[in-house]
């Protein structure tokens, strides 16, 4: 072993205490495996930044940048969800119509209540319907297309 470190020009005690240094292979591929484990968790919405704090919660230690690297070399890409669009228009002075049927569906007759819906689908088509509030029947459809341009 003496002949092999002088001609790596080596000293044979810097070789020995290589030798003695763990190897990390087992502990990145816990980290990674833990790394991708939390991101599903989490809806695939943690960045470097958080992945590295939840992981040094959990007693591994490694700063923001190695995380970014295990991420990129797991293909774990941050999904941002979707802000929602606000579509009501509550503050308007114009009058509300009053709430007569206040959630009593069940009715004695036929014809008594009509209810509405208006059902929002991504096509070309908007669905409309209205059914009887007492025997739940369909009473017509109509299927209009959206105005263009």
């Amino acid at each position: 072993m003496t002949v092999l470190c002088r001609v790596m020009q080596v000293s044979t005690r810097a070789y020995y205490e290589w030798l003695k240094v763990p190897q990390d292979s087992d502990r990145n591929q816990q980290v990674a495996e833990r790394a991708r484990q939390i991101f599903i968790d989490n809806k695939q919405c943690l960045g470097s930044r958080r992945l590295a704090d939840r992981l040094q919660k959990q007693g591994f230690t490694l700063g923001r940048f190695k995380t970014r690297r295990i991420m990129r070399e797991l293909k774990l890409k941050v999904r941002y969800p979707r802000r929602v669009k606000v579509t009501t228009d509550s503050k308007h002075n114009e009058a509300i119509s009053p709430n007569r049927l206040d959630r009593q569906f069940q009715v004695a007759k036929p014809n008594q209540v009509w209810t509405t819906d208006i059902t929002y689908v991504w096509t070309l088509l908007v669905p409309q319907s209205e059914r009887d509030g007492s025997s739940g029947r369909r009473a017509g459809t109509a299927d209009t297309p959206l105005a263009s341009g």
